[in-house]
């Protein structure tokens, strides 16, 4: 048995690179990471459950926080399908380690919201295939594994940059775009210990926004130039002012966020809309976390720590 958590992750503001090659297919930007995430767990299993639904030759079944999710299984199918074409050592060992009476069972449990600018499609990726990788004893590299992850998440249309900032920890800028080992991001520090307050009214289609052609103009004209902004000073409070500033420059804000913001703007570091899905995020330190904390109205709030730590295999 292997389990593996991939930490959620929030964009902020962001730029759409376009390239042939999906490997270099991207973004830019800069996101936060959250202490939740996707826990994927693989186990071979012998008893026979017929209320499964079984893939791949009936020997792979799925499971997303304990049922059957036909919706959201489709992107651990698409890394377990890009694995087994890619990699013949896979293919080998897949068919020869399940005997008759047994199949792999991949369960995920979702700690955040699904479709709601968290990340949770590229982090199910992501650990869907280190949990193959480590099972089957490939030997591929964490990168490697995020490049499966990267084409998935393209293929899809769900993300462009989530899986390679998924690979880091804390506040984290995309500098160069594309699957992890292309491109490349960097690390934003913080000296203080910073938190992540949330609250989510419905689910965006991300491809519906990344995929047509006016919203990708306007979203890469107006995120080059805060990413540039964001480089002459690259602090939280500035990350959440630029965020702010991209969701109400490219029209994607809802009204809910804009309530949620003047409530919280001067109780925080700052408030945006994640990108992308309608989800209000607000960047805390531990004073303002306290304070906040006490009213009555923020238990329809979900609060997080940033994630400093990264992806944990065991």
């Amino acid at each position: 048995m292997v389990n593996v958590f991939v930490p959620a992750h929030i964009t902020g503001f962001f730029s759409i690179f376009d390239n042939e090659d999906l490997l270099k297919k991207g973004s830019l930007g800069v996101g936060v990471l959250l202490n939740k995430g996707v826990i994927t767990n693989i186990s071979q299993v012998y008893d026979n459950d017929d209320s499964l639904n079984l893939y791949f030759s009936n020997k792979l079944a799925i499971l997303i926080n304990g049922k059957q999710d036909i919706l959201n299984q489709n992107i651990v199918l698409k890394i377990f399908e890009l694995m087994l074409n890619d990699l013949s050592e896979f293919r080998i060992k897949f068919d020869e380690y399940l005997t008759s009476n047994s199949y792999i069972l991949i369960s995920q449990n979702i700690e955040v919201p699904i479709g709601c600018g968290f990340g949770t499609s590229a982090a199910s990726a992501i650990g869907t295939a280190i949990c193959i990788n480590e099972f089957f004893d490939l030997n591929l590299s964490i990168n490697q594994c995020g490049k499966y992850a990267h084409l998935a998440e393209v293929l899809f249309g769900s993300g462009l940059g989530d899986v390679i900032a998924e690979l880091s920890n804390g506040i984290v800028k995309r500098i160069q775009p594309g699957a992890p080992g292309i491109g490349d991001v960097e690390n934003i520090v913080s000296e203080e210990e910073l938190f992540v307050l949330t609250k989510t009214f419905d689910s965006i289609n991300t491809s519906s926004i990344i995929e047509d052609p006016f919203h990708k103009q306007s979203i890469t004209n107006i995120g080059v130039n805060l990413g540039l902004e964001f480089d002459n000073d690259p602090s939280p409070e500035n990350f959440m002012k630029l965020s702010f500033e991209f969701a109400n420059k490219t029209n994607l804000i809802t009204k809910d966020i804009l309530d949620i913001s003047n409530m919280l703007k001067d109780k925080s570091l700052g408030v945006s809309m994640a990108m992308l899905g309608n989800t209000a995020f607000a960047l805390l330190t531990v004073n303002q976390k306290e304070n906040i904390c006490d009213n009555k109205f923020m238990k329809d709030f979900n609060l997080y720590k940033i994630e400093t730590r990264g992806i944990k295999i065991w």
